[in-house]
């Protein structure tokens, strides 16, 4: 359900992403946004509501309980390459991926929240989830191993590189392959 308002809601015009328990156990994914919310914001939002019923498909949330939103990295890269693919990347991301130095650890960047960086650190960070998420699927059973994380949101924290991890098991064995993918 996509719910657009007058009113802004928390979060100063950011889109909200709820989870609601229904009769019969059925569950409603909502977005709620204002009118002035831009596009950016709220295709995440759509994202992140899509990753989110991904989770809970087979998972249901107990009432009253919270519940793990899906990783900022994972609905950025996927925010990213949409974008990629639509407009192009956008001109001198590769200079600044090179002026950024070597990747963050891989623990380090799933700590990481996108939505308080500035525009410049966004787009490195962004630039980084993708890299990740391609660098994932280019793994072996790669879209397998995204499933199988996606499947187990739900249970883990979005930080967790365990259980990032735990769905790829030959980069279980050498996390370093990442980095040469």
């Amino acid at each position: 359900i996509l719910e657009l308002s007058r009113k802004t809601p928390p979060g100063r015009g950011t889109p909200v992403v709820s989870l609601f328990l229904g009769d019969a156990g059925t569950l409603k994914k909502q977005v709620t946004a204002s009118a002035e919310a831009d596009a950016e914001s709220l295709e995440l939002a759509i994202i992140r509501a899509l990753a989110l019923e991904h989770a809970f498909r087979n998972a249901r949330p107990k009432a009253g309980k919270a519940f793990p939103l899906p990783p900022s990295w994972l609905v950025e890269a996927v925010w990213q390459d949409l974008q990629a693919q639509g407009e192009g990347l956008p001109p001198g991301l590769f200079s600044k991926l090179v002026e950024a130095g070597p990747p963050p650890k891989l623990e380090a960047f799933l700590r990481q929240r996108p939505e308080y960086m500035k525009p410049t650190a966004r787009a490195i960070y962004r630039a980084q989830a993708l890299s990740l998420l391609r660098a994932l699927l280019a793994a072996p059973d790669g879209r397998e191993g995204l499933r199988r994380f996606m499947d187990n949101l739900h249970a883990s924290r979005p930080d967790d590189a365990r259980a990032l991890l735990a769905a790829f098991p030959a980069l279980q064995k050498d996390p370093g392959q990442l980095v040469r993918l």
